[in-house]
């Protein structure tokens, strides 16, 4: 029986592969071989059907009109009516009340009425006052009694105010026939106008349909419809953008120019009204919606789901049992490798967390070992000792949250509930983030009505840090971030809402998943996925929850609900080390001696060749002389102000080439931007800023010929500080760059003895950093080691072989390991100089 079943479902999935294979063969063959021209003949096609459309349309419309004419002048009471054709002799009540019925038929929107053989109105109720009046003029009128028959009018005037612009049926009543005749002797004309707003209406449903735009014209080339509702006038075609339709043959596909707009239209004739229907359709809109395309996707895509739905319900039916135990048997293996990748992941993760801080706590620890004693005492500079301080808090939280999360998954969670007043709380929380606020440029918009919730104070704290911190971390420089509190009932709500780039539909499932990382890849730096889903844990472990909105683009809103705000770094700009060009230096043009004196110590501490002007006169002379590399300038100089300083910079053929930065106390960024400044710098200027904006524009200290020259490539300020110290104390000269696209661009500018590159840095990552430098002829001779935290594949290793000296893996080793490969590469520099 399972062999049977087996075979069965071989053929029906056999047949069903084919079935849906042969369609996507022909769409993508169809999908190669369509060109401007089909698109071109599906946009001619769609207009001749829609003027075709359009006509029969219209032709139908006045064809019922025609019928319910011819219908009405033979019915008998009104032939009798009308006697033999004497006007003296008409019986005007039956005149009136017969014309009145054939208005009511149509509900008022035809004017009906009733001329004798002389054109003279006789009968129209609707319009007793141009009773008597002579319509022999008219070209209805003309029409009957030069054809004999029924006539439709061309466009005019309506006498009857509130059918303005018509046109008119017109056909005789005729006496019974005698004497063999086809047709009795006329005894009136019987006439009804139709309303052009009849033909609009038309006209308005066919184009909406379509999506084209239509026009209507009579016989004498008048509009009787247009896009946009009636013409206010019977205007000939010239008037309109299709004009130059009117002069090709009909049904033929022409270009025309709609004020800059190019149109493709054509038109067809609405027989046997002898009209002409218009239809045209934007070029752009016509080329851009590839219908061609569309259509046979749509056409094949029918069968195609009708074959494969199919074949699908034929192997469910005959593979029930089998399809059951296999599902069980992939989710099982499924949930066993997600679990899998999370685990390997996690530990990929908090390898490089935990390895990065360890490795500035023990780097800076060593740098304090070797600093010389002084009377049994060492000074150790105080940013070594706030980057080992933040490498034990980071690493605290790291393994905080590691626990926490354990403690949670088994229960052994411990609250410890009190009454807290929420607003003291959640300032607490915002004050104590004000530094990370502050960098960023954030603004912090709170609601928070009086309200006391029972709590663990510590927990509750942890949640709110982890929400601050998540909606400070994805929210741009310059944003806002709010915080709401309300109680519904037996619940409080305290909501976080950032005005960040928001989080998919396909990311909110794996928002609160033990280290997973959702969002944009370059912001997730510092985080271990434990944030968020330790926080859901505790608001769970207080009998709440912790729920997200979020719409992409529209940023996020996290709600706390407790009964009775997520975790990760902030992602803090990291600053381009400084560098600068191999001569020329850089000109200070400033007056103020302490502002000028802080400036140079700063710049020439950093490798810089500094000159310094007080004034205008001696910066422009100073410019000429030395041509620098680069100008910092003040605007408020004495005697020619900074921007008559800056005007004459670049009005010289032979400075304007210099970037120039303007330093100034007020900011008036436009000015300086408006002279040709190529930045604006607001004092007081701090020292890592201007010297990552160096970095930035590319400005880089000279590199000395006599010395080792290193280029240390790494995202970690931490990692940046150590190594740069530690070769420093060797006598190497050291160049840093904290992303890879600045370190790609060092390296070519640049000659280095040494690169030093870590491998895991957001945006250009370190592999594609040392492929590019080894395909580069001007880089490929020049030696690199890797220093990373991460642990290396097999395949990473193979993706750098051949192309890097050694691996050095951060930690408590590295400043020996670099000392060591720093002394080989000072005695091979020796050999070759």
């Amino acid at each position: 029986m399972n062999g049977a079943l087996t075979r069965r479902a071989i053929q029906v999935g056999a047949l069903a592969v084919v079935g849906a294979l042969v369609p996507l063969v022909v769409l993508a063959t169809l999908t190669l071989t369509k060109s401007e021209a089909a698109v071109r003949h599906e946009v001619e096609a769609r207009l001749r059907l829609t003027t075709s459309l359009s006509s029969a349309l219209i032709a139908q419309q006045v064809g019922s009109i025609v019928s319910l004419i011819e219908g009405a002048a033979k019915r008998p009471r009104l032939v009798q009516a009308l006697a033999d054709g004497d006007p003296a002799r008409f019986d005007q009540a039956e005149i009136d009340q017969q014309i009145q019925a054939l208005q009511e038929y149509r509900q008022g929107r035809t004017t009906s009425g009733l001329l004798d053989l002389d054109g003279i109105l006789r009968g129209i109720p609707g319009a007793p006052e141009l009773r008597g009046k002579d319509f022999s003029s008219r070209d209805y009128f003309k029409g009957v009694v030069a054809t004999g028959g029924t006539y439709v009018s061309e466009a005019f005037v309506s006498a009857v105010q509130a059918h303005p612009f018509v046109v008119s049926i017109a056909t005789y009543v005729r006496a019974p026939a005698t004497g063999g005749q086809a047709l009795g002797p006329p005894l009136g004309v019987l006439a009804a106008t139709v309303e052009l707003g009849e033909v609009q209406e038309i006209v308005d449903d066919v184009a909406a349909v379509q999506g084209v735009d239509l026009w209507i014209a009579d016989q004498k080339g008048r509009l009787v419809a247009a896009p946009g509702g009636r013409p206010r006038a019977l205007l000939p075609v010239a008037s309109a953008p299709i004009d130059s339709v009117a002069e090709v043959a009909a049904g033929r596909l022409v270009d025309v120019d709609n004020g800059g707009e190019e149109l493709l239209a054509l038109r067809q004739q609405a027989l046997p009204l002898r009209w002409t229907v218009f239809a045209a359709v934007p070029r752009d809109q016509a080329y851009a919606g590839a219908t061609a395309i569309r259509t046979t996707v749509l056409a094949i895509g029918g069968p195609l789901g009708v074959m494969v739905c199919a074949g699908i319900f034929l192997l469910l039916r005959t593979q029930r049992r089998q399809w059951r135990a296999e599902a069980h048997l992939a989710l099982a293996r499924d949930d066993a490798r997600d679990a899998s990748r999370q685990k390997s992941e996690f530990l990929a993760n908090m390898s490089h967390e935990l390895r990065t801080p360890l490795n500035a706590i023990l780097g800076f620890s060593e740098l304090m070992a070797d600093e010389p004693a002084d009377g049994g005492n060492r000074t150790v500079p105080s940013d070594w000792i706030d980057h080992i301080r933040n490498g034990g808090r980071h690493l605290l939280v790291l393994i905080n949250d590691v626990l926490d999360l354990s403690k949670v998954e088994a229960g052994h969670i411990e609250l410890f509930p009190e009454p807290l007043d929420l607003s003291t709380a959640i300032d607490e929380a915002v004050a104590a983030l004000g530094p990370l606020l502050s960098d960023r440029n954030l603004a912090v918009t709170t609601t928070v009505p009086p309200l006391t919730i029972p709590t663990d104070r510590v927990r509750f704290r942890q949640i709110l840090n982890n929400l601050l911190s998540n909606a400070i971390k994805f929210t741009p420089n310059g944003g806002q971030i709010f915080i709401n509190a309300h109680r519904a009932g037996a619940q409080i709500h305290v909501s976080v809402t950032d005005t960040g780039p928001g989080i998919s539909l396909a990311d909110q499932a794996r928002v609160f998943t033990e280290f997973a990382q959702v969002g944009d890849v370059n912001l997730r730096k510092g985080g271990t996925g434990l944030g968020l889903p330790l926080a859901r844990r505790l608001a769970q472990a207080h009998g709440g929850d912790l729920t997200l909105e979020s719409e992409p683009g529209h940023g996020a809103r996290f709600t706390l609900t407790l009964p009775a705000i997520p975790h990760a770094e902030p992602g803090a700009p990291s600053d381009p080390a400084a560098t600068a060009y191999p001569c020329g230096g850089i000109l200070v043009i400033e007056d103020d001696t302490a502002a000028s004196l802080l400036l140079r110590t700063r710049l020439e501490r950093a490798g810089y060749l500094v000159t310094v002007a007080a004034t205008g006169e001696d910066g422009l002379a100073a410019a000429r002389s030395c041509q620098p590399d680069l100008v910092l300038l003040n605007l408020t100089l004495p005697g020619p102000d900074g921007r008559l300083v800056l005007q004459q910079l670049k009005d010289d053929p032979q400075l304007r080439h210099i970037p120039v930065a303007v330093i100034n106390i007020d900011d008036d960024q436009q000015v300086g931007v408006a002279l040709g400044a190529v930045d604006y710098l607001v004092k007081p200027v701090q020292h890592d800023a201007l010297l990552g904006w160096l970095v930035h524009h590319s400005v880089v200290p000279p590199l000395d010929g006599h010395t080792i020259n290193v280029l240390v490539i790494d995202d970690d300020p931490a990692t940046l500080a150590v190594v740069t110290q530690t070769l420093q104390r060797q006598g190497v000269q050291v160049v840093d760059a904290a992303n890879g696209t600045d370190g790609l661009r060092l390296a070519r500018a640049h000659t280095f003895d040494l690169i030093i590159c870590d491998l895991l840095m957001p945006g250009i990552d370190g592999f594609t950093v040392i492929a590019a430098l080894h395909d580069d002829p001007a880089t490929r001779n020049v030696p690199v080691l890797v220093l990373t935290s991460h642990d290396l594949t097999q395949n990473d290793r193979n993706r750098l072989s051949g192309k890097t000296l050694a691996i050095i893996t951060k930690g408590g080793q590295t400043p020996a390991d670099l000392q060591d490969w720093i002394h080989r590469i000072t005695e091979l520099s020796s050999i070759t100089r």
